[in-house]
């Protein structure tokens, strides 16, 4: 039988009772949810169908035991907005109905539900529904294959009892038992049954048995050499540590946890493994004051760890493998050296500036909400960039599909980038290049010529004319490693000198008084840029010059950080020519 054959069918407490010995017994709600779905499905009653899934509704509610308000959440979210059950889906019949049934049903995992469910959405009428939920969340059993769901059963139960005001002692000491007798054989059942008290109001004995334990199997696990093992007991500990307020402590597990992090980078069979174990490694040793780092020789550990991660980064490129996709463009081609074709010089110029349109942000912006949505795998973990030198110049989140964070310009900006070189790679390659050929094939282009549009241009201040004409110049040339080396500092100085025109403060004083100018990456991110820069040209020169996860082009040339391939590669020869279009765009020359 179907929900809309049901329809409404009425909810009797006397078919409850008639149907609750076929409800076989499973280890959690889940596994209800299923068994009263396949129930309701071979029903032959509607009374008797709706009632089961009213129940598998009930069952099939994600539990979230720390949270007072939406303790429960839907299974299943799909794309197209449809959803599984949640609190607000049960009427008020329904409401009364499980009210009904609370006293006849049997089966402590359903009763806990139920209980857990009338005291959410009926919070302070009936205290009896939250002692009802907490009695039987107890009787979960706290095994290793039950631990996964019971932990979160036994942590709704505290958290039940501390927001009536009920002693929890009964509760933490029943767990605490369990933690005194755990060994390095249970794996992670000592970490999830910590876990179960994170909420917990615990005396400073209590805290200590936690660490103590928590830091023997973590040394035991080091001395059979399972470092992962031992990490997660170290930080687990550490963690548990700090509520104790013990500094010493505190730095001592610092330590073992930084040290158990570089012997699984150690351990690990492949060298491209292991760099984030070396910096999670680094990030906790440094968390160490200085004056207490001359113990256990850290200072030669962190100096150690620091040079391994540039190495191992280095190893890693080299087993990443170049995936090349073929683009015919043929077309592209021809339409570009047709376009500058026999035309007079400076119209020439003026067409090849503006040869194409160029997609807006907004267009990559969409472009990356679909392809969020098309390829939603390739987000749900996040990413490491790593530099050809094998340095990590940026990391990516993963991003929760279930949340509305696709809209969110920082969220959707790693993929906005990753389209926009592709559009640059190919933007050069099949436009800006094959018409600079035929353009330089029918003219020559002269520094006179440059000049005469520099100088009539509003973007180019009188007293940077020269250097202007000489990166345009040795653009056309092809020498597009000295043409950028030229006009990225330009196009830097033009910026800076927009916002001082609009009383844009563009230094920065140091605590000594000394006065320093913003480089371009802090000028881009002033309020006020908008005021300089178009949106679409803003992002443009943010991908193209300023952001370690773009070309960043001014940074790395201002730091000696480019490779000639770079300096003369298609994006480089795609800078020249915006910064060519940006001039002949805002100029008074007749170029007709």
């Amino acid at each position: 039988m179907t929900r809309e054959e049901c329809g409404n069918a009425p909810l009797l407490l006397q078919n409850f009772i008639s149907i609750r010995n076929q409800i076989k017994c499973q280890k959690d709600c889940n596994e209800f949810s299923f068994n009263f779905h396949q129930l309701a499905q071979d029903a032959d009653e509607s009374t008797i169908a709706r009632i089961y899934f009213l129940m598998s509704d009930l069952c099939s509610m994600m539990l979230h035991p720390q949270s007072k308000n939406e303790p429960f959440s839907p299974h299943i979210i799909l794309a197209d907005g449809r959803r599984s059950a949640i609190l607000d889906d049960f009427t008020s019949e329904e409401l009364d109905f499980f009210e009904l049934i609370l006293p006849e049903c049997k089966t402590y995992q359903i009763k806990a539900r139920i209980a857990d469910v009338l005291w959410t959405l009926k919070r302070g009428k009936v205290i009896d529904f939250a002692k009802i939920a907490i009695e039987n969340y107890q009787k979960y059993p706290l095994s290793h294959d039950t631990i996964h769901y019971a932990g979160k059963a036994w942590q709704r139960a505290i958290l039940l009892a501390l927001t009536i005001n009920q002693p929890t002692e009964n509760l933490t000491n029943h767990i605490l038992e369990h933690i005194k007798i755990t060994s390095n054989e249970d794996n992670f059942y000592l970490m999830r049954l910590v876990e179960i008290l994170d909420i917990a109001k615990l005396a400073k004995e209590e805290i200590e048995v936690i660490t103590t334990q928590l830091e023997i199997i973590a040394q035991q696990y080091k001395e059979q050499r399972f470092y992962y093992q031992s990490t997660q007991y170290y930080q687990y500990a550490l963690k548990w540590a700090r509520k104790l307020k013990n500094q010493e402590l505190c730095h001592k597990l610092l330590y073992e946890t930084g040290f158990s992090f570089y012997q699984n980078a150690l351990a690990q069979p492949y060298e491209f493994q292991s760099t984030a174990h070396y910096e999670n490694a680094l990030q906790t040793l440094r968390q160490i004051p200085q004056k207490h780092r001359d113990t256990n020789n850290i200072h030669a550990l962190i100096a150690e760890i620091e040079k391994k991660i540039p190495e191992s980064n280095q190893i890693t490129l080299e087993y990443m493998q170049r995936v090349k996709t073929q683009i015919d463009t043929k077309e592209m081609v021809e339409y570009s050296e047709k376009a500058v074709s026999n035309q007079p010089k400076f119209k020439t110029l003026f067409i090849f500036a503006n040869l194409i349109d160029i997609p807006t942000k907004e267009y990559f912006k969409e472009q990356a909400q679909a392809h969020i949505q098309q390829f939603p795998l390739q987000h749900l973990s996040g990413g490491v960039h790593i530099n050809h030198d094998g340095r990590t110049i940026a990391k990516t989140p993963s991003i929760d599909l279930k949340e509305s964070t696709t809209a969110d310009f920082d969220t959707l900006f790693p993929t906005m980038v990753q389209n926009y070189k592709n559009y640059i790679e190919l933007t050069a390659q099949a436009y800006v290049i094959p018409a600079l050929f035929q353009l330089l094939l029918e003219h020559r282009i002269t520094k006179e010529d440059l000049y005469l549009i520099c100088t009539n241009s509003t973007l180019v201040p009188n007293e940077r004319v020269v250097a202007w004409v000489e990166g345009l110049w040795h653009g056309f040339e092809l020498n597009f490693l000295v043409s950028i080396q030229l006009l990225v500092p330009q196009v830097e100085h033009f910026v800076r000198l927009e916002l001082k025109g609009r009383g844009v403060k563009t230094t920065t004083i140091d605590k000594e008084g000394i006065e320093t100018e913003l480089g371009l990456s802090k000028l881009l991110e002033k309020e006020e840029i908008h005021l300089v820069l178009s949106e679409n040209l803003l992002f443009e020169m943010q991908v193209l010059l300023a952001k370690p996860l773009g070309y960043n082009f001014r940074n790395n040339l201002a730091h000696g950080l480019s490779e000639v391939g770079e300096m003369n590669s298609y994006p480089a020869a795609y800078v020249w020519w915006l910064c060519l279009k940006l001039v002949i765009n805002n100029n008074s020359f007749d170029f007709k």
